[in-house]
């Protein structure tokens, strides 16, 4: 599942995205949830990692690459 389609499922915006990071201390800013969202960037190996576990395994590192 892309990260954009588990935003709306959950109801979320990526700024309320950022602030679910940053609860975890995941230092992730929204500039980079935007562009992650609209495919202008891949997450660095440690922000999947942090992806992942928010999303509870809902939008795994593979999902970046469709």
């Amino acid at each position: 599942m892309t990260i954009t389609n588990w935003l709306r499922k959950e109801g979320l915006t990526q700024e309320d995205f950022v602030t679910l990071m940053h609860s975890k201390s995941y230092n992730i800013s929204k500039g980079a949830v935007s562009k992650w969202c609209n495919g202008q960037r891949i997450p660095r190996k440690t922000e999947m990692l942090q992806v992942v576990e928010v999303t509870k395994g809902e939008v795994m590192p593979n999902d970046f690459y469709i």
